[in-house]
């Protein structure tokens, strides 16, 4: 069997998980992520609220071997899946 080396990987997450599941990855499972935020000032009802969002909402990257961690990073609470096209789970350049 011909293992794949390490790239990177865009997996979906449940709606305002991101950061829970980017922290989850790194730290319990040992994995790069790349999670870009955003600091936003809003104007509420009280004033102007400053707030950290997502760049890409539902969605981080991860770089891994796939063969070897895929089953694990299915199982991350918060996470949805690995993107796909068709069978294949898609590789970011």
């Amino acid at each position: 069997m011909h293992l794949e080396s390490e790239a990177w990987y865009c997996a979906r997450t449940k709606p305002k998980h991101e950061h829970l599941v980017a922290a989850n990855l790194c730290r319990n499972h040992g994995l790069r992520v790349f999670h870009p935020r955003l600091r936003l000032e809003r104007t509420t009802q009280r004033g102007v609220v400053r707030v950290v969002e997502s760049l890409f909402p539902c969605y981080i990257f991860v770089r891994c071997n796939v063969e070897q961690k895929a089953d694990e990073i299915r199982y991350v609470s918060g996470m949805s899946s690995l993107v796909r096209f068709g069978d294949k789970i898609a590789v970011v350049p």
